[in-house]
């Protein structure tokens, strides 16, 4: 006869093995999930960098064209008093 003390070890190991049967499936599965994520998220923050570093290029762009355009007004302003 089985004396408690191996009943409840034989129990728990089953239930260990059970839960790990369980839920060992749903833990790979989140563990591979949250590395994709990571992955993913990674490859946004590249994007995100470079697009931000595409709007500051534009921007100064943008002053630059201004500027030019402001001298190339006080052009004609020349040339129409001559």
């Amino acid at each position: 006869m089985l004396k408690s003390v191996d009943f409840y070890f034989i129990c728990s190991t089953d239930l260990n093995l059970w839960m790990r049967s369980r839920y060992g499936s749903k833990l790979n599965f989140e563990k591979e999930l949250g590395l994709r994520l990571k992955g993913e998220n990674g490859i946004m923050k590249k994007k995100f960098s470079a697009l931000q570093k595409d709007i500051e290029d534009q921007r100064e762009e943008i002053r630059t064209m201004f500027a030019h355009k402001k001298e190339l007004y006080q052009v004609c302003l020349v040339c129409e008093l001559y």
